[in-house]
């Protein structure tokens, strides 16, 4: 699922496996809803490509809601992240709550928003 230049967009109760990129990828969009989704084995052509993971907002992402989501890279096979919000200045405001994530992630980090923006992870995520 793409989603590009929207307000208010809602994602949900959906599920995505074994996509060629990120399950879920935001870009030049504010105020997304993405609760309620599962996805597992994201990336499977984008080995070690910043395109690689279960939700992925890009570029200009503001006061986007992510929560309540499951990402599970069962297959392990070299996904980057569960979740990331790029560490661009335009990606403000956002926050990764209540989520469930698994897997062997090639970063380390099962979610990863960069150091430089205003957007919060949340202690209430759980990391198996």
């Amino acid at each position: 699922i793409e989603v590009e230049m929207t307000h208010g967009t809602i994602i949900t109760d959906n599920i995505l496996s074994r996509t060629q990129y990120s399950a879920i990828c935001l870009q030049h969009s504010d105020q997304a809803i993405i609760t309620d989704n599962h996805m597992d084995d994201f990336g499977l052509v984008a080995h070690r490509h910043e395109h690689n993971g279960g939700i992925y907002a890009a570029m200009a992402v503001t006061a986007a809601v992510v929560q309540d989501n499951m990402v599970t890279e069962s297959l392990c096979h070299g996904s980057q992240y569960g979740i990331k919000i790029a560490d661009v200045p335009e990606n403000k405001d956002n926050q990764v709550s209540k989520n469930i994530l698994s897997g062997k992630y090639e970063n380390g980090e099962a979610i990863v928003a960069g150091p430089g923006g205003t957007s919060m992870i949340r202690s209430d995520n759980i990391l198996l």
